[in-house]
């Protein structure tokens, strides 16, 4: 299920970020801002394994190049810049206008690898998927489709065995000395793919695990007993033969 990013918490002084429901804008950017959307999901959340989708479209870019994450975890929140130059425990996907590229980063040794487009990245939807494959690696899967069934480039990363990660972010500034930027993108359907864990003998029910009786149906958030072979109907129920 795609997370809530309007319950994720924002870093922008500027006023560049509108988050709703699984949607992320974000109008006018440069690079000299400050700008993040992340959530804290606990120390170590994030271990060995895990596989999260996003998708994000660059819709305008003017003035000078900027790198901005549209996905990343870390084990310290902060913006791009200070990841990078700190060597910090963390590991991110971003979009360059500057060469229409999508690169995956491990800021811990400034390793990456890069998927090049082509003529341009604006005005062209993208749909990711990245997946710590194992201790020591992580890829991300680059697809022009939201069903994910044509497949554009696989980029790949080695990442620092043991590493865990406390925060998940849909979008990162530069926040680099130097502004000039102008771009909007918008991020979204941003889906760590984690689900929720029932007990045997239980249904959800709006998000909610309610224990099911042996031999229940609910009906307007009321459990009706069913014997034997019944149906409902018009919340009475009707002997099958």
């Amino acid at each position: 299920m795609a997370e809530n990013l309007g319950s994720y918490t924002e870093v922008d002084a500027p006023g560049r970020l509108s988050a709703s429901g699984t949607v992320l804008t974000v109008t006018a950017a440069d690079r000299d801002e400050d700008l993040r959307l992340y959530s804290d999901k606990g120390v170590d959340h994030f271990g060995a394994t895990f596989d999260h989708d996003v998708d994000f479209e660059v819709t305008s870019s003017a003035g000078a190049a900027m790198n901005c994450v549209v996905w990343a975890v870390s084990a310290v929140q902060d913006d791009t810049k200070s990841w990078l130059d700190d060597t910090a425990v963390a590991v991110l996907v971003r979009s360059r206008t500057g060469n229409n590229s999508i690169q995956i980063v491990d800021a811990e040794d400034g390793s990456n690898q890069s998927y090049m487009h082509g003529a341009t990245i604006v005005d062209v939807p993208f749909y990711l998927s990245v997946e710590r494959t194992g201790e020591t690696t992580i890829q991300c899967r680059i697809y022009s489709d939201a069903i994910r069934s044509t497949l554009l480039d696989t980029i790949t990363n080695a990442i620092t065995s043991g590493n865990k990660y406390q925060y998940v972010y849909a979008f990162n500034g530069q926040n680099i000395s130097v502004g000039g930027s102008d771009l909007d993108i918008t991020v979204e359907n941003l889906d760590l793919q984690e689900g929720v864990v029932g007990t045997n003998m239980q249904l959800n029910w709006l998000d909610s695990w309610r224990t099911i009786d042996a031999m229940q149906i609910n009906i307007s958030d009321s459990w009706k007993v069913v014997a034997g072979a019944q149906i409902n109907i018009g919340d009475s129920w009707k002997t099958v033969f």
